[in-house]
């Protein structure tokens, strides 16, 4: 019986951390007790890969001939591949998502009113406070 599934160890995501997660992230699904990315057993189906990074078949050339013979398990074929065609998604989600800028990340620093700055060079701004309060000023 063919299996459309590919697990997720043939890929070699649960040794690298960071690919793992951009592995997952795409998948519309919650973890639960049941359900666990981090499961040997977790695989994905093949139609959320495209076409071109899935290897269905062995393709060999004997004695000039080119023979190919289809594979038990469709197997993607970079470790990088990650699941790109996912339906069921809501149309103004992106499939892919955009890079932040840096510019946009940094924001300038707050600029404090002068008073702010007198009471943090005085030696004791809460004391001048409180004294003032009191004093009636």
């Amino acid at each position: 019986m063919l299996r459309a599934a590919v697990p997720v160890r043939l890929q070699g995501n649960q040794k690298d951390k960071q690919q793992h997660e951009k592995w997952k992230r795409p998948i519309p699904r919650q973890e639960s007790g049941v359900f666990n990315f981090e499961s040997k057993c977790t695989r994905v189906c093949v139609n959320y890969y495209d076409a071109s990074d899935i290897v269905t078949a062995y393709d060999f050339n004997i004695n000039g001939d080119s023979v190919s013979l289809k594979r038990d398990k469709p197997t993607p074929k970079k470790a990088d591949v990650v699941p790109r065609i996912i339906e069921g998604l809501p149309s103004y989600l992106p499939t892919k998502r955009k890079p932040q800028s840096r510019s946009s990340a940094m924001r300038p620093p707050c600029k404090r009113p002068p008073s702010c700055e007198e009471l943090r060079a005085s030696p004791t701004p809460c004391l001048d406070r409180t004294v003032a309060t009191r004093m009636g000023v």
